[in-house]
């Protein structure tokens, strides 16, 4: 996927014209089953919105778009409630059984890995390997990053 550098807000000397952004699989999901969950994918996509578009009818809420957005005030504060240390999830899964362990075993896998990794660098081994995934290491320092599997 490649976006073009919007005209506004970003330095032209500081920023690339284009960026691109590499799009895999994810981990688990086979080459030949791709269609098959981009369906899947597609679908509970589709279910998501229409409950969403469903509650926000049902509530009379209505969305500003994008004219009046514009208009908005960057210092108005929102007056509707939000609690307070709620629940911030690092993903949401729904609809695959086991998805969630399977999420949350390669997120410790990842972590577990780039906190080595990062222990190494910090002691001075430019050789080693980061995790597939990481981003900041590679653009802020070069480092070596390893393949998506």
């Amino acid at each position: 996927m490649t976006a073009a550098r919007p005209s506004v807000y970003l330095d032209a000397a500081r920023w690339p014209e284009t960026a691109e952004l590499a799009l895999a699989l994810p981990v688990g999901v086979e080459e030949h089953d791709a269609d098959a969950w981009r369906a899947a994918v597609k679908e509970s996509l589709a279910e998501h919105e229409a409950r969403g578009r469903a509650e926000v009818e049902r509530k009379g809420w209505k969305f500003l778009g994008a004219e009046r957005a514009e208009r908005v005030s960057p210092y108005d504060r929102a007056t509707s409630y939000e609690a307070i240390r709620g629940r911030n999830p690092t993903f949401a899964v729904s609809g695959v059984a086991g998805a969630y362990v399977v999420a949350v075993r390669a997120l410790r896998e990842f972590r577990r890995a780039y906190a080595e990794a990062r222990a190494r660098w910090r002691a001075g081994f430019r050789d080693v390997v980061f995790p597939a995934g990481t981003w900041w290491m590679v653009r802020g320092h070069s480092a070596v990053v390893a393949a998506l599997p």
